[in-house]
């Protein structure tokens, strides 16, 4: 009971100013409501006929013709209140003691009255007098009556009055409820997508963080500045200390932010910029504010805001809405510290999954953060590092010792620190599945499951024509690399294990990539490519579909290369219309198109390249079409070939062609061979 009173006593206190305002309304409303509904000391006359004056139905005034008006001497309409939108109209009659009151007429009707019927008798009997009034006083005397109908009109429509004026408080005080609920669930959801974390909950340490070494003196710099900022002031290095990180997702921008939080000894107050819009008109500048007012409360505090590309993206984007501009201007202003010197100790982090090269991030923005931190991919030692980290957080007496992580390591290239710490917690289950030793079989398929996804054999287990030719176009991919590989090694077959990076074949559908098969290989650490590099590319990915056209023609060929026709024209657009390639002229055709150039004349160069390295293809793999037949044999038998599975059958296929493999080593090499022998 008593943390209900607690609770009561917090929501009035938070509150009080909109309690205060509704019970002030009620208040009002009670007592309008009490003075329009009391007769105010007005006495109605007998409504008998006897007094000055006969009510009458409103409605009966439209049964009135000429003849009724022959002894007519005035016609007075009181118009409406602002309450009420019925009239009255008083009628005189010559001699009479007394006058008609038609009471509450239909304005609508009375409007339509008066065009058919009472304007031409008007016009007819000129000598009626016919007037509009507002106010009730004097009317009597108009009508050469003692008294005015004040008591038979004003009683009945200050209780109408009464009624409507209730009616229009209870909707303020409706909608006062309503603005105050929005306000607080405005609130409240910035609330629930804040999430503050205290340093002592921060299991996370720098020293876990595998690399990164130019990252973590940049923080330790930062440190620095917090624990000694007298030092720092001397070189005028004092001013407020934002961070951008940017990089993929899952490269260890959030663990770092956490690790300084916890080195620093402040909370953590972590929010989405991406929510930071909440649908109200200028909510995302009161969710900044609501953040900065919570972090504030703290003598040191971080603030990290992720998926920051949403608010940090240029004002000049037409896409972008007035009310997304008022917020970034507002974070402007309180990362520069404008007007808050309470949030003095507030330290900025944003975190993006893209930086300024691949997204138009605003020009002021990117001022005002002094540290700008880019995070890559593992390289190829540092996978290692990290996955046998995790690995150790795995009961050793689990771990089988045939584990290779070199070679783990070799395959995983282009995969985040999240991704491989996927991986590892997948081959746990794996293992745990099949009550098994964690091995190097598992981390491969593991591997496999987190980048491929679930495999499925039985949607093409019973349609051997269909998985044939899968198994062509798969084959096709595979010769591809397989020609590639061995112009870079001249021929050499004893290194192919180490210089293809193709790990399978497989004729296992994927619902993930909405393939039938695929060939999954390892991701190339080499970030720049040559043109020759881009042009086997080009080669691998046209494998598929030109192998087809090998076995069944160009009207057999079927849409499954839809993925790599794509890939390979965005690959050609680059090369021919962004870099150059293949023309003495670099220019960016692109760039030039966009400011109203003509640039027609690329795509025949497109199309050429294109069909000259599509005809290169067939001809490479019309020389592996032996090849390709025991491979695709193969694949109908057993659905999936590894590598060490698949060099047998290159071996083989060699021995039986040694010209084509003669072919692959350069002519001075070969007369250098042939005088040694």
């Amino acid at each position: 009971m008593k943390e209900w009173i607690n609770k009561i006593k917090g929501f009035v206190k938070a509150h009080a100013s909109i309690i205060f305002m509704l019970a002030m309304l009620t208040a009002c409303a009670s007592v309008a409501y009490v003075w329009l509904s009391a007769d105010n000391d007005v006495k109605e006359p007998v409504l008998d006929g006897k007094g000055d004056y006969t009510v009458i139905d409103g409605d009966d005034l439209f049964s009135l013709r000429s003849d009724d008006y022959k002894d007519v001497t005035s016609v007075i309409v009181v118009v409406p209140t602002i309450f009420s939108d019925a009239k009255h109209v008083l009628i005189s009659h010559k001699g009479a003691a007394n006058a008609d009151l038609y009471k509450n007429v239909n304005s609508e009707g009375f409007v339509v009255y008066l065009d058919t019927h009472l304007k031409p008798i008007l016009r007819a009997n000129t000598a009626i007098d016919f007037r509009y009034v507002n106010s009730l006083s004097g009317v009597g005397k108009k009508l050469g009556l003692k008294n005015d109908p004040v008591g038979l009109i004003t009683g009945e429509t200050a209780k109408q009055t009464a009624g409507e004026l209730g009616k229009l408080v209870s909707t303020v005080i409706f909608m006062i409820i309503m603005i105050a609920v929005m306000m607080r669930l405005q609130m409240g959801s910035m609330s629930n997508k804040l999430d503050k974390v205290d340093p002592k909950d921060i299991q996370d340490s720098l020293d876990d963080l595998v690399g990164m070494a130019d990252i973590k003196r940049e923080l330790e710099q930062l440190k620095g500045m917090v624990e000694n900022p007298q030092h720092y002031k001397k070189y005028a290095a004092d001013k407020p200390f934002n961070v951008m990180m940017t990089g993929e997702p899952g490269t260890g921008k959030t663990k770092i932010a956490r690790c300084l939080a916890k080195d620093l000894d402040v909370p953590l107050y972590y929010a989405s910029a991406a929510s930071m819009e909440t649908g109200f008109v200028g909510g995302g500048v009161r969710s900044l504010k609501s953040l900065v007012k919570r972090a504030s409360k703290h003598k040191r505090a971080i603030i990290f805001l992720d998926e920051a590309e949403s608010i940090l993206q240029s004002r000049n984007r037409p896409t972008r809405s007035r009310y997304e501009n008022e917020t970034m201007t507002a974070l402007l202003s309180l990362l520069d510290g404008v007007g808050t010197k309470k949030s003095s100790g507030i330290i900025w982090i944003v975190a993006s999954n893209f930086d300024e090269t691949k997204a138009d991030f605003d020009a002021a923005m990117l001022r005002r953060f002094q540290l700008k931190i880019n995070f890559r991919l593992p390289n190829h030692e540092e996978r290692r590092e990290i996955m046998a980290r995790l690995l150790k957080k795995i009961d050793q007496s689990k771990l089988s010792d045939d584990i290779d992580l070199d070679h783990v390591a070799g395959v995983t290239s282009g995969m985040s620190p999240a991704i491989l710490e996927t991986l590892i917690s997948r081959a746990g289950l794996m293992a745990l599945q099949e009550t098994s030793l964690v091995t190097h079989s598992i981390l491969l398929r593991a591997f496999e499951r987190v980048a491929v996804g679930l495999t499925d054999r039985a949607t093409t287990a019973k349609v051997d024509a269909t998985r044939k030719v899968v198994a062509i176009h798969e084959a096709g991919h595979f010769c591809m690399q397989l020609h590639s590989a061995l112009v870079k090694s001249h021929g050499n077959l004893t290194t192919l294990s180490t210089d293809l990076d193709v790990i399978k074949i497989s004729t296992e559908s994927v619902s993930k990539l909405g393939a039938l098969g695929f060939v999954l290989s390892k991701t190339e650490e080499v970030g720049l490519l040559t043109r020759t590099a881009y042009q086997d590319k080009i080669r691998h990915l046209y494998g598929g579909m030109a192998n087809e056209e090998l076995y069944f023609g160009e009207p057999g060929t079927t849409a499954g290369a839809d993925n790599d026709i794509v890939k390979v024209t965005q690959m050609l657009d680059m090369m021919v219309n962004r870099v150059g390639f293949f023309s003495p002229v670099k220019l960016n055709y692109g760039e030039l198109a966009k400011a109203g150039y003509n640039t027609d004349a690329q795509l025949p160069k497109m199309e050429q390249m294109a069909a000259y390295l599509y005809q290169e293809t067939m001809e490479t793999l019309a020389q592996y079409r032996g090849l390709t037949d025991a491979l695709v044999q193969a694949l109908m038998d057993r659905y999936v070939l590894t590598l060490d599975e698949i060099i047998p059958f290159i071996q083989t296929f060699f021995a039986e062609n040694e010209s084509l493999l003669r072919s692959y080593i350069p002519r001075k090499t070969m007369g250098l061979l042939s005088h040694t022998s």
